[in-house]
C-alpha cells in the first residue's frame, strides 16, 4: 500500500504541473473556443502474464510459474505541436509505476518499479493504432543471491536493478474517453555487471490493458464557459 500511495503522489503532482502550465498559457479574454487547447492526457492501467526465458536449469522450477505484473501509467497523447511528433506519428509518453510476482517471493522476491515510457506508432487508423511500446526503469524488492541465506537465487546479485521492456502493442478506441489495449511482449531485469551473478530475469507473455483520456484544461474553460467542452483527443 505504501507503493501505491507514493506512486498515487507521485501522479497528482505531476498532473498538478500540467494544470498550472495550462493555467498560465493565455488570459480568459484572449481564449479563442474554435482552438485545439490543452494537453491531451491519458492515464492507463495494464496487465501482464507470462513466462520465463531462461537458460539455467538450478532455477527452471523456481521460476517454472511464470510470471504476473501491473502496471499503472500516465501519460501525454501527442498532438504534433513539435516536429519530431509528426515524423514519429504523434507517439504517447509518460511515466509509471509496475509491480510483479516473478514466481518465487522467497528466492527472487517480488520486484516493482519506476519507468518512462514512449509509444511509438507504426500503423495508425481512426480507431486503431499498432505501436512499438518501450519502457526503461529503476527496479528494487528483489531477493539478491547470496552465498549463505540465499544460494539459490543465481540470477540476480542485487536488491536495485534495471529494467527494459519492449512491446507490440494494439490500442482500440471504443469511446472518445476510452481505449482498450492488448499485446506482447518482452521484459528484461538486470543489474549491468555491478554485482554477480547477473544472469538477469528474462520473461516474455502477453499484456491488456485499459486507457482514458482527459484534458485537464477544463478545470480552467469551466469558469470562462461551463457549457464549453474541450476536446479529449487531438
Amino acid at each position: 500500500m505504501k507503493k501505491i500511495a507514493t506512486f498515487i503522489i507521485i501522479l497528482l503532482g505531476w498532473a498538478t504541473i500540467l494544470q498550472a502550465q495550462e493555467r498560465s498559457s493565455f488570459s480568459p479574454e484572449d481564449m479563442d473556443f474554435e482552438t485545439n487547447y490543452g494537453h491531451f492526457n491519458f492515464w492507463e492501467v495494464k496487465l501482464h502474464t507470462g513466462g520465463h526465458v531462461t537458460s539455467r536449469e538450478e532455477v527452471e522450477d523456481i521460476l517454472s510459474n511464470g510470471y504476473t505484473g501491473i502496471e499503472l501509467r500516465v501519460g501525454v497523447q501527442s498532438s504534433g505541436r513539435q516536429q519530431w511528433q509528426r515524423l514519429h506519428k504523434y507517439p504517447q509518453y509518460g511515466i509509471g509505476f509496475a509491480l510483479f510476482n516473478v514466481g518465487s517471493k522467497e528466492v527472487i522476491g517480488n520486484p516493482s518499479g519506476l519507468f518512462g515510457f514512449i509509444n511509438l506508432p507504426i500503423i495508425r487508423r481512426p480507431k486503431f493504432v499498432l505501436g512499438t511500446d518501450i519502457s526503461v526503469g529503476l527496479s528494487y524488492d528483489f531477493n539478491p543471491y547470496h552465498v549463505d541465506d540465499n544460494p539459490q537465487n543465481s540470477v540476480i546479485g542485487s536488491k536495485v536493478n534495471l529494467w527494459a521492456g519492449f512491446f507490440l502493442t494494439g490500442q482500440f478506441q471504443v469511446s472518445m474517453r476510452s481505449d482498450i489495449t492488448a499485446g506482447l511482449g518482452f521484459i528484461h531485469f538486470s543489474n549491468g555487471r555491478t554485482h554477480t551473478p547477473n544472469m538477469g530475469l528474462n520473461m516474455m507473455g502477453l499484456h491488456i490493458g485499459y486507457t482514458y483520456h482527459y484534458n485537464p484544461i477544463k478545470n480552467f474553460t469551466k469558469t470562462i464557459d461551463p457549457d464549453f467542452q474541450p476536446p479529449i483527443r487531438p
